[in-house]
This record gives C-alpha cells, sequence and structure tokens, in this order.
C-alpha cells in the first residue's frame, strides 16, 4: 500500500471558464509520499498497458 501521503495543494480558478477549478498537489521529491504517489503511477501504468485490475489480483 503506498500509506499515508502529506501532500501541498494549490487550486486555480480558471478565468476562461467560471466555476471550473484545476488543483495540483505535490509531494515533495524524495520523500516517503513522493515514493507512495510513485507506487500509485506505477499501478496506473500497469493497468493502462492492458492489464485489468480483476487480472493483477488474481495474480
Amino acid at each position: 500500500m503506498a500509506g499515508e501521503l502529506t501532500l501541498a495543494y494549490e487550486g486555480l480558478d480558471m478565468a476562461a471558464e467560471p466555476g471550473l477549478d484545476l488543483g495540483i498537489c505535490t509531494a515533495d521529491p524524495g520523500s516517503p509520499s513522493d515514493e507512495g504517489l510513485c507506487l500509485l503511477a506505477s499501478w496506473t501504468a500497469t493497468r493502462e498497458a492492458g492489464t485489468s485490475a480483476t487480472e493483477e489480483t488474481a495474480l
């Protein structure tokens, strides 16, 4: 599991689209939270490569 993540958050209002906000979360480079985000990203990359969550669980 990725564990608890400590992230910085910044929200930006999109002037061209009233009511639309862009949220950005980041972790300090090299921190445990950064490592956790990399782990989560690797899970997403695996699924995008053609392996479904059900197939991963069965392995």
